[in-house]
């Protein structure tokens, strides 16, 4: 592995890292929710996805159980305003919630910090 390489898993995981619940008290202005969880699993996920499906205001338009991110969105522009508020108690309901924290991190580094996961 390069330093190259190292320096931007790094600077992902610590994106998700130092980015804490309350900081992020409302759900970004593109209506997606970043969720970094520790220990992620695709029974997890799966679980998830059958839940928001049923309930229908959201949906994960990004998953990767290796670096156990999961991005969630709105399906209607009008549920954005609640995504956090809303979304949470359905996530806690499947995953433990100490092993969940929410991030700013951008598609395109969740993108880069699950190729590079697959990649270990």
């Amino acid at each position: 592995m390069n330093y190259r390489t190292l320096f931007l898993h790094a600077v992902a995981i610590l994106m998700g890292c130092f980015i804490t619940a309350p900081a992020f008290a409302q759900a970004p202005s593109n209506g997606e929710l970043v969720l970094n969880v520790r220990g992620l699993t695709s029974a997890m996920r799966d679980g998830l996805a059958s839940d928001l499906q049923q309930e229908g205001r959201y949906r994960i338009a990004f998953a990767c159980v290796p670096a156990g991110i999961l991005i969630v969105e709105a399906t209607d522009p009008t549920f954005r305003s609640n995504l956090r508020t809303d979304l949470m108690p359905v996530v806690h309901h499947r995953i433990e919630q100490s092993t969940v924290r929410t991030s700013t991190m951008s598609r395109n580094a969740a993108e880069a910090a699950c190729a590079e996961a697959r990649n270990q």
